[in-house]
């Protein structure tokens, strides 16, 4: 959509090849900004957050319960200093839709403490919308969902919208709960 810009932010550029190419087709190249390696630091994502921007995260990050505060996520704060979750609650994001595929949750974490707190952090963060896997899914699969995510999106469907349409299609392609189900989306949804 053109109110819109993409800040795609990765530790490692070769995380979100194909997840980078797809998604961008829906943004005009200005309209996307790629954090990765050394750029991937918070004050660059910061001062690309105070637009109007969807903040998508393509690396893996595992969510346990029990020391998640101190968990490292895939962010840095400068070149040196990794991010850890507690982190979230300092950062100033801004932003409408963060968008996090490579979360997975720890099936021990019955209660979903770490989507908890991970999400609050978040919330806390100004972000006001999280789409987040639950478990990893195969890549094809993921940037398959998430492609239709954003096509939605571009359609002038809401994240909420968006999201049910691309598990719909996901769905119609094999019903079996791993491949459609792994995106939650935390927030109002629009």
């Amino acid at each position: 959509s053109t109110d819109q810009s993409l800040c795609f932010n990765s530790a490692k550029e070769a995380e979100s090849g194909a997840e980078v190419t797809e998604i961008s087709q829906f943004f005009s190249p200005e309209q996307v900004v790629r954090l990765t390696g050394s750029n991937a630091e918070l004050g660059r994502l910061e001062e690309q957050a105070k637009g109007n921007a969807t903040l998508h995260f393509a690396s893996p990050l595992t969510l346990v319960d029990g020391g998640l505060l101190k968990a490292q996520l895939p962010l840095a704060l400068d070149e040196t200093t990794k991010a850890t979750a507690n982190t979230l609650f300092k950062l100033n994001l801004p932003s409408n839709l963060s968008v996090w595929s490579g979360t997975s949750v720890s099936a021990k974490d019955t209660r979903g403490s770490g989507v908890k707190v991970f999400t609050r952090g978040l919330a806390y963060a100004g972000v006001r919308n999280v789409l987040m896997s639950l478990w990893l899914q195969p890549e094809a699969e993921r940037v398959a969902e998430l492609v239709e995510f954003y096509r939605g999106r571009q359609q002038g469907l809401n994240q909420a919208q968006s999201l049910r349409k691309a598990q719909l299609i996901s769905l119609s392609k094999d019903p079996a709960l791993k491949s459609w189900a792994a995106f939650q989306l935390i927030g109002p949804g629009r």
